[in-house]
């Protein structure tokens, strides 16, 4: 596997092929619960005006 590829919604049950879309948010929650948060001032500092892109 590669890393931080996540593969989403991959999870059934025995030989059903149904898939909860409960699920799919838990393991979405899952992989972002592992990013850190960014600071405000780090977002702050990381966005440019679209005078400043020029």
């Amino acid at each position: 596997p590669e890393p931080n590829f996540f593969v989403l919604g991959a999870k059934s049950y025995g030989r059903l092929s149904t898939f909860l879309l409960r699920v799919g948010y838990e393991q979405v929650d899952q992989i972002t619960a592992g990013y850190p948060t960014p600071t405000p001032a780090a977002v702050t500092s990381s966005a440019k005006s679209p005078s400043e892109a020029r």
